[in-house]
């Protein structure tokens, strides 16, 4: 399998369209994609059509995963943590559900794990169901926290 690649911006994401995610990756090409990640940080791979157990299955291909021992916030596997507006199974949950606030609170800035003793290396996120583009709220972004800090004058 081997795929093409478009830029996000100038300096951060590409969009990959034609790679099928669930199949089995031959080493060359997450050789490429490990490469990519260095060098733009991060990936879109577009029009994937997984479930929890073929997400998994890709997201080892990058090392191991973390656990979520919350029952509340995780349904079939522990290593997928559900960030939404609706339960794992489906129920939909108001203002006020703890899981809501939590994700409310890293609407703000935060990276990934960071604060743990063995921080990730990677952060994957599947979008089940997103806004479309006009909408207002909900969005996820990202930056180059790399290029922040080289373009930091030298005193700070």
């Amino acid at each position: 399998m081997s795929f093409e690649f478009e830029n996000i911006t100038e300096h951060t994401g590409v969009k990959i369209y034609n790679f099928d995610t669930s199949n089995d990756i031959k080493k060359e090409d997450l050789k490429k994609i490990k490469k990519l990640m260095q060098d733009r940080h991060f990936i879109c791979f577009k029009n994937q059509n997984l479930n929890e157990d073929s997400l998994i299955k890709f997201s080892k291909n990058f090392g191991n995963l973390e656990s979520y021992p919350e029952k509340n916030k995780t349904k079939k596997n522990i290593q997928i943590f559900n960030v939404a507006n609706v339960s794992a199974d489906g129920e939909h949950l108001n203002e006020n559900d703890p899981r809501v606030v939590l994700q409310k609170n890293n609407s703000r800035w935060h990276t990934d794990s960071s604060y743990r003793f063995y921080p990730a290396l990677y952060s994957l996120l599947f979008g089940k169901e997103t806004l479309p583009m006009e909408a207002i709220g909900g969005q996820t972004q990202f930056s180059n926290m790399l290029l922040a800090y080289q373009r930091l004058p030298n005193d700070v």
